[in-house]
């Protein structure tokens, strides 16, 4: 506590704390939320919704505080994804996948060459005034 006092003043001085408050925020909605019996991931979402649009909401920010919570929000969703996909990787059975592999492998080759050029073909035979050349069709 006795550092804390002491390094608080000279620490905030060097740091911006503005995205300590962005993240702060949501996770003291959520936590509010949820306490009093309501929605923790829909007070996230209304926080984030204000804190990622307050020139919209008509908030005061200055460009430099603005940059900062472009920086939060796009380092968080990075990070978000980086969850999503490694959840993802760990629910993977191996046994399973090779299991289903020869089936799986037969409907992407499927899907990727066959299906997906038809529906191209399709979807531009509609559209006869945007005169499509042959490396637009098959890209």
């Amino acid at each position: 506590m006795i550092v804390g006092i002491f390094l608080g003043p000279s620490v905030l001085k060097v740091i911006d704390i503005s995205q300590l408050i962005s993240i702060l925020s949501v996770i003291i909605a959520y936590e509010f939320s949820t306490y009093s019996g309501g929605s923790g991931y829909m007070s996230c979402f209304i926080v984030s919704l204000v804190t990622g649009n307050k020139q919209n909401f008509k908030l005061w920010l200055s460009q430099k505080h603005y940059d900062t919570d472009c920086s939060v929000a796009e380092t968080l969703g990075t990070i978000c994804r980086m969850c999503i996909f490694i959840i993802l990787g760990s629910q993977v059975q191996l046994d399973v996948l090779f299991k289903y592999l020869g089936p799986a492998l037969v409907c992407v080759l499927g899907l990727t060459f066959i299906v997906r050029p038809i529906c191209v073909l399709a979807c531009t035979l509609v559209d006869r005034k945007a005169k499509w050349n042959k490396n637009q069709l098959f890209l």
